[in-house]
């Protein structure tokens, strides 16, 4: 690879990282009086893109062109459809659990929503004032929905929540399932740098990825990005 392409694909990488980091940070943030969900879903959902381009490039670097899209949902089909093949699943056992993650309901519904605001949404609150049609979901709207899905599969939060409860445990609590499943996402991406059909060019690249390439199962969700 020229030393042009190294330090560009590099850059890129690194970039994806820290937006997403940035990203689960804002997340944790929010709740309460701090309603400014339009930042950490700008974050991940430009740093969750970068990423899936980067694994895109690196199947095959030869590429000229990415999908023209901003959504997610066809970039991660066409990581899976490149990089999750049999083979790769059957040698590595925790490949076939990464490939089923992406078909889980939060999963999908949280990169819909990403994949929306970066295809559409950033500028949900000027398209209504230009009287254009709405395509997509108010992004602060559209987290307090899956937030409330999170309540109603949990009775103690439900409770809580109905109590009157607004601690910052309670709204960490709330967004704990989407901070797991995005990184679960990310680790997955990860691991194809090391473990998959990227590791020839990828392995060199796996520092920038350790942050989740040693995330393990138990401490998903757990880490406090925003410090």
């Amino acid at each position: 690879m020229p030393l042009e392409g190294f330090l560009a694909l590099e850059g890129e990488l690194r970039d994806s990282v820290r937006l997403v980091r940035a990203g689960l940070a804002a997340l944790q943030r929010t709740g309460g009086e701090d309603d400014f969900y339009h930042l950490p879903t700008l974050l991940l959902a430009n740093g969750i893109e970068r990423l899936l381009k980067v694994v895109l490039w690196l199947e095959k670097p030869g590429r000229k062109a990415f999908p023209e899209t901003h959504r997610l949902e066809p970039l991660v089909s066409s990581v899976l459809e490149r990089c999750f093949t049999d083979r790769y699943c059957r040698e590595v056992p925790a490949a076939q659990i990464d490939l089923d993650h992406w078909g889980l309901p939060r999963t999908m519904e949280v990169l819909k929503l990403l994949g929306e605001f970066g295809d559409a949404a950033r500028y949900h609150n000027l398209d209504i004032l230009l009287g254009k049609s709405r395509r997509t979901r108010d992004p602060q709207a559209a987290w307090h929905n899956l937030r409330l899905a999170v309540v109603h599969d949990s009775p103690e939060l439900e409770k809580r929540v109905l109590s009157g409860e607004s601690s910052r445990e309670l709204y960490e609590a709330l967004i704990r399932p989407y901070v797991e499943a995005i990184e679960r996402c990310v680790r997955a991406l990860a691991r194809l740098f090391t473990l998959g059909p990227l590791a020839t060019n990828g392995k060199q690249f796996s520092g920038i990825l350790y942050p989740f390439l040693v995330l393990m199962d138990r401490d998903l969700g757990k880490t406090a990005y925003c410090g």
